[in-house]
């Protein structure tokens, strides 16, 4: 027996009266994008979203608003990339994104001259479709020699001479597969350590969509680190040089690396020594990008 109650359809079992429960299957009757109905209270299963759907007599509205609940296969997708590279993720509609980003840290320099930390930023985006995101992860300084090789053209200023660190390169996030245009975030790198003694200059390697170091000068100075606007300007006279500009899209935040430490290295999402300026005659450490959606 069935009985109405209230608008609400009871179902007799064993003598006591109860809610049933429906099971509703994919609509076939319109596609799953149509959004105009005509019989109030009509309910459809929408695959295409996974979510319930009723008639208001007019539009199909979400029984739980859309946006109110995660899209399938959210929350389950991270990963945190701490050595230089190129690569891509796609992210589902309806998912939520979080990016940080950490810039490689510069080499190491002359008589405990360390090299700057990486800067640091980070953004969450929620994509409203499938959405490709290309992520450069940026090399550390070297202990004196060339800037380090950005792989999307931020390269860190070299050194001015042996003695000196050149800078670290960045690293970023865009929506292109060119990595050009304008970034969701870039981290810049950290400058180099300062050197010592008269030695050869060097030079800011080429760029494509990013902004090079500029190279040491004087007696010994330090690489710049690669940046978005601006790369880091080169030391001078034993000095280190500069660290990279920072970036971030409206609602994303940055910081800057002090001293040797990368920018917000507390972060426990920051893998150990990412974006690290070199001590103790090593290498800058390669920035890092962690994800989650």
């Amino acid at each position: 027996m069935v009985q109405p109650a209230a608008g609400n359809n009871l179902v007799c079992e064993s003598g006591t009266w109860q809610y049933p429960a429906y099971i509703f299957g994919d609509d076939t009757t319109s596609s799953d994008s149509a959004t105009t109905c005509s019989q109030a209270g009509e309910l459809r299963w929408n695959a295409t979203n996974q979510l319930l759907q009723f008639c208001n007599g007019s539009q199909w509205q979400y029984v739980v608003p859309s946006g109110t609940i995660p899209a399938p296969g959210c929350g389950t997708h991270s990963a945190n990339l701490s050595t230089q590279q190129l690569t891509s993720i796609t992210v589902t509609g309806g998912c939520t994104v979080t990016f940080k980003v950490w810039g490689g840290g510069g080499g190491y320099g002359y008589a405990g001259l360390v090299g700057g930390g990486g800067g640091y930023a980070t953004i969450a985006m929620s994509p409203s479709s499938s959405t490709t995101y290309y992520l450069a992860v940026g090399g550390g300084g070297s202990n004196g020699g060339a800037g380090s090789a950005g792989l999307t053209g931020f390269t860190g200023g070299a050194a001015y001479n042996a003695n000196a660190g050149s800078g670290g390169a960045a690293s970023g996030v865009w929506t292109t597969s060119s990595y050009s245009g304008t970034p969701l975030v870039v981290a810049g790198g950290g400058g180099g350590g300062g050197g010592g003694s008269v030695g050869y200059a060097g030079g800011a390697g080429p760029q494509t969509s990013g902004t090079a170091g500029t190279a040491g000068t004087g007696n010994g100075g330090g690489g710049g680190g690669g940046g978005y606007t601006t790369g880091g300007l080169g030391g001078s006279s034993n000095n280190p040089g500069g660290g990279g500009s920072n970036y971030a899209a409206s609602g994303g935040t940055t910081s800057t690396g002090s001293g040797q430490t990368p920018g917000d290295s507390g972060d426990t999402n920051r893998p150990t020594n990412s974006g690290l300026g070199g001590g103790s005659g090593n290498n800058g450490y390669a920035g890092a990008i962690y994800y989650s959606w």
